[in-house]
C-alpha cells in the first residue's frame, strides 16, 4: 500500500515562489531537512534538528490527518562583557506540516530526539481495518 503525503510549507514568502519559479533554490531550507520512509508496517520521519532540546520541539497530530511538527529555541548570550558585532540568529524556529492519507494508526504514533536527529513512527492500520467503500442502504 502506498500512503500519499503532502508537505506543507507553514508560511509561504514571496521569496521562495520567485526562487520556485525561476528554478533557484533559496540557501536556506525552510526548516529542517526530513527524510520519510514507507515500510510495511509504519511510515518513518527523520528530521536532521541539532542544538534542539526535547522540550522545544512539539508535535500534532489533528483530525484532519495533519502531522504538525514545531521547534522554538531563543539563543541568548549570558556574558554581559561581549559586545557582539554580528547576531545572525537568535531566535530558530521551524515547523513543518505533512497531510497523511488514510491507513494510517494516530494513536501509535512514537516519536524520539537522538543525536540531533528526531525520529517519527507512525503505525500502518491493519488491512482489514482500513476505510473501506461502504453501500449505504436507502429507507
Amino acid at each position: 500500500m502506498n500512503m500519499h503525503i503532502q508537505h506543507r510549507r507553514s508560511v509561504p514568502s514571496i521569496w521562495n515562489r520567485i526562487f520556485d519559479e525561476s528554478g533557484l533554490r533559496p540557501v536556506q531550507p525552510s526548516g529542517p531537512a526530513v527524510n520519510i520512509s514507507e515500510h510495511k508496517d509504519s511510515l518513518e520521519f527523520q528530521l536532521a534538528v541539532p542544538g534542539f532540546l526535547r522540550e522545544e520541539i512539539s508535535l500534532a497530530f489533528d483530525s484532519k490527518r495533519n502531522l504538525r511538527i514545531e521547534g522554538k529555541k531563543e539563543v541568548t548570550s549570558s556574558d554581559t562583557n561581549v559586545h557582539e558585532r554580528r547576531r545572525d540568529f537568535s531566535v530558530l524556529n521551524f515547523t513543518k506540516s505533512f497531510r497523511l492519507g488514510n491507513g494510517l494508526h494516530a494513536d501509535g504514533i512514537q516519536a524520539r530526539l537522538e543525536n540531533g536527529i528526531l525520529f517519527v513512527s507512525i503505525p500502518k492500520a491493519p488491512e482489514d481495518s482500513q476505510e473501506q467503500i461502504r453501500q449505504i442502504p436507502l429507507n
